[in-house]
């Protein structure tokens, strides 16, 4: 029954990730995001995943810091990125379990390059690493509703990127057509 719980806070974490992506205005997505690390920290830590609970917990100080970026001069600093990737080292090495120990720390520091840069399709191509690893981290701690979310995000990744390779082919067939006809 304990564990059936468990997994449910992390299936919780999966639909509060959800709603991240319905937000208009940033504020209420990091909120969101906040929400869901504590959800995700909660799951990992109740399963015996130190190294997941710790990046997640990191997870929500990097969110305060991005919210207040637009209106704090102190949290626009590009140092950030710097110290959380440090302070992700730092953790990988207290909470040290195995070698499985060292995906939650890949997965934040991609994660935090992704989120760093400006442009959406850095953003997504650093998201499928974060995706396999904490999937492979998932295997080691049986978080089942890990391995879920980590599976709908690459799908919707392979969805995004097929979107993306259509509308490319289909600009690129339609300037091709339009220079025929002018001829």
């Amino acid at each position: 029954m304990k564990f059936i719980l468990i997994q449910l806070i992390g299936f919780v974490a999966i639909g509060v990730d959800f709603v991240i992506y319905q937000q208009t205005k940033r504020e209420k997505i990091l909120i969101c995001k906040g929400i869901a690390d504590v959800l995700w920290s909660t799951h990992h830590a109740l399963l015996g995943g130190i190294s997941g609970a710790a990046v997640s917990m990191i997870g929500i100080l990097r969110e305060v810091i991005f919210y207040f970026r637009p209106k704090a001069r102190w949290a626009r600093s590009s140092a950030w990125l710097g110290v959380f990737i440090a302070i992700y080292l730092v953790s990988a090495i207290i909470t040290w379990k195995n070698i499985y120990s060292i995906f939650p720390t890949i997965a934040a520091v991609c994660a935090s390059v992704g989120f760093w840069s400006k442009k959406p399709e850095i953003t997504k191509r650093m998201a499928l690493p974060v995706s396999v690893c904490m999937f492979i981290y998932a295997t080691s701690t049986h978080s089942i509703a890990t391995m879920v979310n980590e599976t709908l995000v690459c799908i919707s990744l392979a969805v995004s990127w097929f979107r993306v390779r259509r509308v490319a082919n289909q600009t690129q067939k339609d300037e091709s057509g339009d220079a025929s006809i002018s001829r």
